[in-house]
């Protein structure tokens, strides 16, 4: 018994030494790893012609439909949930762990998208390669928000080596996606056998943006265009 009170009075010694800037450097670490982690998916991911392909982009950066230049697809791995809003060839990306709440495939057909972060990771894409890209992935103690709950009742689905990609066609007139985050233009490089590091920021914006899908006329409250509304400032 006293040995037992000893190791509790022990632990209880160590435990209080670690300064709540201690907690936050771990926190910190562990957030700029899970970005890189992020990082190498998005690279493998949304730089693939199976992408391009999946939401009708020809190599060029053209969509071959006009009608699609517009749209939401959603992407996981099992280990990270990104739900990316394509308007043109800008592509907005948010991302965070995996949740099996995340995605769910209804009896009806129907598929559900669900997130919520009060900490995701976000960045800005230009899919022509015009623009450099925008992310906060290396922004220290980065605030942001998301909130997604999305119901697709046609949506087209792409297996690719580096996860499943969900192009939703599709939605009910309730869902909506609303996300806000810093970013900045420091990109993150990991080297192959050496330590990832970040580049300066020259260039920090405040990114917001909301998808909300809109009633068609045939009375069956689906719809099969999305309302997209982002900023840059």
């Amino acid at each position: 018994m006293k040995n037992s009170i000893l190791i509790i009075f022990v632990l209880a010694l160590l435990l209080s030494g670690c300064s709540k800037e201690d907690v936050s450097e771990v926190q910190e670490v562990n957030t700029f790893n899970k970005a890189v982690e992020l990082n190498k998916l998005i690279e493998k991911t949304f730089q693939s012609e199976a992408f391009r392909s999946a939401i009708g982009m020809d190599k060029n950066g053209q969509f071959r439909n006009n009608e699609n230049s517009n749209g939401v697809v959603v992407v996981e791995d099992g280990t990270f949930f990104i739900m990316g809003i394509f308007e043109g060839t800008t592509l907005y990306l948010f991302a965070e762990d995996w949740s099996d709440d995340f995605v769910a495939l209804m009896p009806n057909g129907n598929a559900r998208f669900f997130a919520h972060s009060n900490n995701p990771i976000a960045a800005v894409l230009d899919l022509s390669g015009v623009n450099p890209p925008l992310n906060n992935s290396c922004i220290e103690g980065r605030i942001g928000r998301l909130n997604a709950n999305l119901v697709a009742s046609s949506y087209d689905v792409t297996e690719l080596p580096s996860g499943t990609i969900y192009t939703i066609n599709e939605a009910s007139s309730a869902s909506v996606l609303v996300g806000h985050s810093e970013v900045s233009n420091a990109q993150l490089f990991t080297p192959p056998g050496e330590d990832p590091y970040c580049t300066d920021a020259t260039v920090y914006k405040t990114l917001h943006g909301r998808v909300i899908y809109r009633n068609n006329n045939n009375g069956n409250g689906q719809s099969s265009e999305p309302i997209i509304s982002f900023t840059l400032r």
